[in-house]
């Protein structure tokens, strides 16, 4: 249920749009309930407490874009939804990314958890240029010639990075297998 906007509400609105954050806080005290409710909807307990966090920062930074402060509980509730759907994406998106990664590097290790323990442990022990190149072409989706542009170096550069990145974490999971032996 949606708190009921009253005058104090359209004042505490009004006052927040000119970065008042003891308004804000009001808002957030009011508000808090709709809004880890709407987040408990759309995922899992232990995840939203920290989109709810996220929709109050977002909504923060979009307050001064809010026209009609009297419509700020739906406005507000329309942030979280977008909030909550984004993460979605980057999670889906990262899971994706993370299957992709794994199928060109042919890790033949057998348990899913221990597999992904050792990409991410392997991801991080990469050079910053060998993460970045991963990164935005896995997480991000660019193209060789967007990721060249972007960095500001030839595409071959960046083909010749992405390899060695491939190649590295397949040696380390390799070196995990072995390990494990």
């Amino acid at each position: 249920m949606t708190p009921v906007a009253d005058s104090d509400t359209e004042r505490f609105v009004e006052r927040a749009k000119s970065r008042d954050s003891e308004a804000y806080g009001e808002l957030v005290a009011r508000y808090g309930g709709l809004v880890h409710g709407v987040c408990l909807s759309m995922v899992n307990a232990g995840d939203a407490e920290d989109l709810a966090h996220d929709a109050f920062v977002e909504a923060w930074i979009k307050l001064p874009t809010l026209r009609r402060d009297e419509l700020f509980g739906p406005w507000l509730r329309t942030v979280t939804v977008n909030v909550c759907r984004m993460w979605h994406r980057k999670r889906h998106r990262e899971l994706e990314i993370l299957d992709d990664v794994r199928h060109e590097i042919d890790d033949p290790l057998d348990d899913g958890e221990e597999r992904l323990d050792a990409l991410l442990g392997g991801l991080s022990r990469l050079s910053s240029h060998h993460q970045l190149a991963l990164a935005l072409r896995y997480w991000e989706g660019l193209s060789y010639e967007e990721i060249a542009a972007f960095l500001g170096v030839a595409p071959g550069t960046v083909m010749s990075r992405l390899h060695r990145a491939r190649s590295a974490l397949k040696e380390k999971g390799e070196d995990h297998v072995s390990r494990r032996r």
